[in-house]
């Protein structure tokens, strides 16, 4: 008897990773097989409802099951475009979480954005793309360039959990993001500058001058 139940959950297992594999490789894997599976199923139900239902005459079944049709095909229409509209503005999105923050306490004076600038970074921190660049004026020790370990600093602060444990391709988007959305004191920043900022950045998170970075922008924000 042993035998015969460990024979048939396999074979109850070869059955399911076959329908699995059906679903999930023909049905279920564009969107045009998903509408023609959903929509199998809402006529299937149409028409298990007009067989069990006591409608008075034949004309009531099919005019029912008509209706019923046409509402289930525009449900499926207006569910579909509306995922489909949530995909397309979710990939124009940045994917970065921000902590929360109460805009009227920002010290925009330090920050040094004109009213345009703080528009845009509002929009920046929605995870949105600005619509002008901010430029970023934060001076180096040089006075010649901009601060980038201060920018990391900020983004360190702004960004839940921090930047310093990024993977390359959370790096790779985080830098992009910063080149589409700052100016270094009016100049383009560099990708390859960025890089080796980044690393030496975070060689530096935990001294003093890294803690004090951490420090001015937490009460620039006003964050605890």
């Amino acid at each position: 008897m042993d035998k015969w139940i460990k024979k048939l959950a396999l074979l109850w297992c070869k059955i399911d990773d076959k329908i699995d594999s059906l679903f999930e490789r023909r049905v279920l894997n564009n969107t045009n097989g998903i509408f023609a599976f959903t929509m199998s199923f809402i006529i299937l139900l149409g028409l298990i409802l007009v067989i069990v239902y006591p409608f008075d005459s034949l004309s009531q079944r099919i005019l029912f099951f008509f209706i019923y049709t046409v509402i289930g095909f525009i449900a499926i229409v207006i569910a579909g475009v509306s995922h489909e509209k949530k995909r397309i503005k979710n990939s124009r999105l940045y994917p970065f979480q921000y902590v929360s923050i109460k805009w009227d306490t920002i010290n925009y004076k330090a920050l040094k954005f004109n009213k345009e600038e703080q528009i845009d970074f509002n929009l920046l921190l929605n995870r949105r793309r600005v619509q002008n660049k901010i430029n970023f004026q934060e001076n180096n020790r040089s006075k010649e360039g901009a601060n980038h370990r201060l920018l990391f600093s900020m983004f360190h602060v702004l960004i839940q959990d921090g930047i310093d444990n990024f993977t390359s391709i959370q790096k790779k988007d985080f830098f992009e993001m910063l080149m589409d959305s700052f100016l270094m004191n009016n100049n383009p920043i560099k990708y390859d500058t960025l890089k080796t900022s980044f690393s030496n950045w975070k060689g530096d998170l935990n001294s003093d001058k890294g803690k004090s970075y951490i420090k001015y922008w937490m009460d620039i924000f006003n964050l605890s």
